[in-house]
């Protein structure tokens, strides 16, 4: 479950400007047009994680304030890959990544609890933490982000059927 949120939280962190780019903006429209999707996100995150915290005192589950999240970014990545296939609609695929990156963003605090509250003893959940946050897998995307060439960005469809 880890994979399936921080996968797509670094592909849309490292390269929602590029996707916004190729649906036909220019590269400081294309970052304007990151702010709505980033604030939107935070703000849905901060509301989710709240809820989440009210149900665990109420003694409910936390299982909905990961599931339905990770819902929201297979429907928003559909969205996405969709409207890219289909002549490239910016609407649609603008919209998919919203969706996507406002279900990225609260799923991952919420998923990162569970796994540290069901590890048993401090130990285990030092060592559970740092296998999940590897330095190595944040040197990689970051490599990946400031190295590349402009002609090697790889097009919209291809990213998103590539990660995930």
């Amino acid at each position: 479950m880890y994979w399936g949120i921080v996968c797509p939280l670094y592909g849309i962190s490292l390269f929602l400007p590029t996707i916004i780019k190729q649906l036909g903006y220019t590269s400081t429209t294309a970052q304007l047009l990151t702010i709505p999707i980033y604030c939107t996100a935070a703000v849905l995150a901060i509301i989710v994680c709240w809820c989440s915290d009210k149900a665990a005192k109420r003694g409910a589950s936390r299982w909905p304030y990961v599931f339905f999240p990770m819902l929201a970014i297979l429907i928003g990545f559909i969205m996405a890959i969709s409207g890219s296939a289909h002549g490239g609609v910016p609407g649609v695929v603008y919209a998919g990544v919203f969706i996507a990156t406002c279900g990225i963003y609260p799923a991952f605090p919420g998923n990162i609890t569970w796994i540290s509250n069901n590890l048993a003893g401090s130990y285990k959940r030092a060592a559970g933490s740092t296998y999940w946050g590897s330095p190595f897998s944040y040197f990689s995307l970051s490599w990946d982000s400031n190295f590349s060439r402009d002609m090697s960005y790889p097009s919209l469809q291809t990213y998103l059927m590539n990660n995930n």
